[in-house]
């Protein structure tokens, strides 16, 4: 903006450029939890930003700021406190915390949101500065403002699409202000007056744009629709709300592969790579973390699970279907009540935790219940509904055993379902391990939490595995070759160990509850798909397991273990015989295997520094390629801004070009030399040029220059050529990398305001 704006004109530049950052600074700062009010936001906004853009008008700010900073940490660091190595640490602990967030999904932890954002702030706002003080060309923030707002609104942010509408109507205004300034007016009445449009205008556009009636159908052309997503497989997953209404989707039964857990189909080979969903699908209104069930699987083949129940019981809303009696719910349970509503998300599957009693709804629908205690409904729940879960919340371990429960898997369940295993496909060295784990322990609980730590202990949580290999059995190949995986390959493992020791399991498939929004409120996404063990521990029942190594276990085992020891036993229970004997060390110390890769701080810390080097180069590899196209605009609105210049005027601002390309090559004009004095000094050094020379140029420079004379289209040729043959000379002298780095990405090239 080439107009030298008075301070009112000023004042609003300053205020949309910062209003845009906060646009986007919000939303982020919003989606990695940040929770501090708008008004700090804006003040945060407010300091960074205006520093930065100080920054960007005047850099020799940012060596001298360098300089000065590096010195007072200098300071610090020698009289003081060693600060470098606390920031060192800080900053791997940042990365390493961001790396995982964007690789797991993991949340950023609360000591580094802080410093995340300010980071984010900064960033936004050296963009935004460069382009709008700096390139002042405004269209270039809408690539990068628009990807970031549709990618969170196409990953189900919804306050995307209002700081979408938001960053439209400060850039609209801001393109008014870029009207302006290319009208060339001077007047601050006529500033007032187009401004005051500008805005009328950009609220009416975006106020249309927002309130016109919008459908969530689309128009459907399945050829089209086949040619993008066989060429762009993502747009299959952008936000649309058609298979989510009641009257435009069919509902099916839950499984991974309707979760975006996986792209597999139901019962298909376990494993492989995984690319987890930000798609929000329900909120839960809870007091505290919980699973909820959506399906169970029985038999395993040694690559798939297979789901064999076929026993079902039809209820009513709101009858029990617990099949406890009254005396049993008041002596081992405590009851309890979660409601979920269903966001962009459709399923038959009715999500509860375990041991549900009843369901109740606004609508009215019968229930299905198996021999699993899995509800399912025909009618299905879609978005925007929801329903209410009465269940029971079993005693803890040790109170359940105080309470004379007992409960048999003999009498209560069919064995065949539940202990199932194919033949000639366990390996022989899972066997062993799972033997040589619980050797000597006789108590079914102890062994389940024997197998569940050694898991959690010794196997690294990762995404990113490759799909198994051909004639490979998945259990094995996890234990003793992959050594890591996610919840399927834990889960999977321990359901087959457990079964090797005679106790029941069942693979259970839901979503974990665990992302708190507001007070006794959860949100669950698609990315909180997980899968668990339930054990039939005799004498308690089924049990819940959680032995993937990424999660904390909602019903904490670990806790009640600790607390069945025996010296406390002694002091609150007479009849000692029939509790557990004490766990062995082999619980608190997992049996190591050599062949088990476990990550030291030594290799985190050699992964970080690789992780951190490969984000500074890749930082510098950016910047470079934000400069080129940086340089390579101005060139060409050098350009276009020369096209447009009269004849004489084009001489004029070539012939200084010459005399940069000049100065370039090594012969600058001298302090009191005339054009003359100097074309005829150098000319001899530019012989090789054929039919025009330094003193021909020259002269036509000087002749139009000083007289009324008006320059030809042959002059302006003239110069053009030979300004074409000088830049060949340069090319050749610096070497094409040489001449290429000078002229795209350094500095010192320009010699000038304008470009040469």
């Amino acid at each position: 903006m080439e107009k030298i704006y008075n301070k009112r004109q000023r004042f609003l530049l300053n205020l949309l450029y910062i209003a845009i950052i906060f646009t986007l600074t919000s939303l982020v700062g919003k989606v990695i939890g940040l929770e501090i009010d708008i008004f700090r936001q804006l003040i945060i906004v407010i300091i960074i930003s205006t520093i930065i853009k100080y920054f960007t008008k005047y850099p020799i700010l940012i060596f001298i700021s360098l300089i000065v900073g590096f010195l007072i940490m200098l300071f610090i660091n020698t009289y003081r406190f060693p600060i470098f190595p606390y920031m060192a640490n800080r900053v791997i602990l940042i990365f390493s915390n961001l790396i995982i967030n964007i690789q797991n999904g993991v949340p950023i932890l609360e000591e580094n949101l802080f410093i995340m954002y300010f980071i984010i702030v900064a960033s936004t706002s050296v963009y935004t500065s460069i382009i709008i003080y700096r390139m002042k060309n405004i269209f270039l923030l809408i690539p990068i403002y628009l990807f970031v707002f549709l990618t969170y609104w196409y990953s189900f942010i919804d306050e995307a699409y209002n700081f979408t509408v938001v960053f439209l109507f400060l850039f609209l205004i801001l393109l008014g202000f870029e009207g302006y300034k290319k009208s060339k007016l001077n007047d601050n009445k006529v500033f007032g007056r187009w401004i005051s449009i500008a805005i009328t205008y950009s609220i009416i556009i975006v106020s249309i744009a927002f309130l016109i009636p919008k459908s969530n159908n689309y128009i459907g052309w399945p050829y089209l629709q086949e040619k993008v997503y066989n060429s762009f497989p993502v747009v299959e997953d952008l936000r649309y709300y058609k298979d989510y209404n009641r009257k435009t989707a069919n509902a099916n039964l839950f499984n991974f592969s309707k979760s975006g857990f996986s792209d597999k189909n139901i019962d298909s080979e376990l494993g492989g790579p995984l690319v987890q969903s930000e798609r929000k699908v329900m909120t839960v209104d809870t007091n505290e973390p919980l699973y909820l069930r959506g399906n169970t699987k029985h038999f395993y083949t040694g690559r798939s699970w297979v789901n064999m129940s076929s026993l079902l019981w039809e209820y009513n809303l709101r009858q029990d279907f617990s099949k406890l009696s009254q005396p049993e719910k008041d002596r081992y349970y405590i009851r309890d009540e979660i409601t979920i509503t269903f966001d962009s998300f459709t399923s038959k599957s009715i999500f509860t935790p375990y041991k549900a009693t009843s369901i109740s709804s606004n609508r009215d629908f019968s229930i299905l219940v198996d021999n699993d205690e899995i509800v399912t409904s025909q009618n299905g729940i879609y978005k925007n509904e929801g329903y209410t879960v009465e269940f029971l919340k079993p005693l803890p371990y040790e109170s359940l055993i105080l309470n004379r429960v007992n409960k048999r898997k003999l009498e209560l369940i069919d064995l065949d379902f539940y202990l199932g295993l194919p033949e000639g496909i366990i390996t022989d060295r899972t066997k062993d391990l799972t033997k040589s784990l619980v050797e000597g322990i006789e108590d079914d609980y102890v062994k389940a939490l024997t197998i569940q730590n050694y898991l959690r202990n010794n196997y690294k949580y990762n995404l990113n595995v490759p799909p198994l290999p051909e004639n490979a059995e998945f259990i094995d190949h996890f234990l003793f070759e992959q050594k890591e995986g996610y919840c399927t390959y834990y889960a999977s493992a321990m359901a087959v160990m457990l079964r090797l020791e005679d106790i029941p399991t069942r693979y259970v498939e839901g979503y974990i509850v665990d992302e708190k929004i507001d007070e006794n409120k959860y949100q669950v996404r698609q990315k909180h798909a997980h899968a668990w063990v339930e054990a039939f521990i005799e004498p308690v029942g089924w049990m819940s397991f959680e032995p993937t190594a990424a999660y904390d276990s909602l019903e904490n085992p670990e806790k009640e273990e600790e607390e069945i020891k025996p010296d406390t036993k002694e002091d609150i229970i007479p009849e000692k015989e029939d509790i557990p004997k004490k766990p062995q060390e082999e619980i608190d110390t997992p049996i190591k295997d050599e062949n088990i890769v476990v990550d030291t701080n030594e290799n985190k810390v050699k992964n970080l520094w690789i992780i951190i080097s490969l984000s500074s180069i890749l930082s510098v590899l950016l910047f470079i390629i934000i400069r080129i196209i940086w340089r390579s605009l101005k060139y060409r609105s050098k350009e276009k801004f020369l096209a447009s210049l009269p004849n004489k005027e084009k001489i004029i601002y070539l012939y200084k070009d010459v005399l940069d390309l000049l100065t370039i090559l090594g012969f600058p004009i001298q302090n009191g030399e005339t054009h003359f004095d100097y074309a005829n000094r150098i000319a001899y050094k530019f012989i090789d040029f054929k039919d025009y020379g330094i003193k021909d140029i020259t002269a036509i420079f000087v002749k139009l220059k000083y007289s009324d004379i008006e320059a030809t289209k042959k002059d302006v040729l003239s110069l053009l050529k030979y300004k074409h043959e000088l830049d060949n000379r340069l090319k050749n002298t610096l070497g094409k990398s040489n001449y290429l780095y000078r002229k795209y990405i350094n500095i010192y090239f320009k010699k000038r305001k304008e470009i040469p």
